[in-house]
């Protein structure tokens, strides 16, 4: 289960950050980041299973333009921590 998501510098999110608990609704204004938090998490997942350059392409319309043009960093940071839960069926399994 993912409780933390950071994000600096991809699209308009400066450094963003998102604790997801039960159900999340994301409200917000016109141009407040709502779909570029989607698009990041949307990338960070795609990342699990291909190429970064594919993951880009994949997650938006403009893999071109991850990065925020107004940022002066070149680089984009995600950190995630995440929670996995281990059943006994894992355990007998495992």
């Amino acid at each position: 289960m993912l409780k933390e998501f950071r994000v600096s510098n991809f699209k308009s999110l400066l450094n963003a950050e998102f604790r997801p608990v039960g159900l999340n609704l994301i409200i917000g204004a016109n141009n407040a980041g709502k779909t570029n938090l989607c698009h990041a998490l949307r990338f960070l997942g795609l990342t699990s299973s291909m190429p970064l350059e594919q993951a880009a392409y994949e997650c938006t319309a403009e893999p071109w333009n991850l990065l925020n043009v107004y940022a002066p960093d070149e680089f984009m940071e995600i950190a995630v921590r995440c929670f996995a839960a281990v059943t006994p069926r894992d355990r007998a399994s495992g």
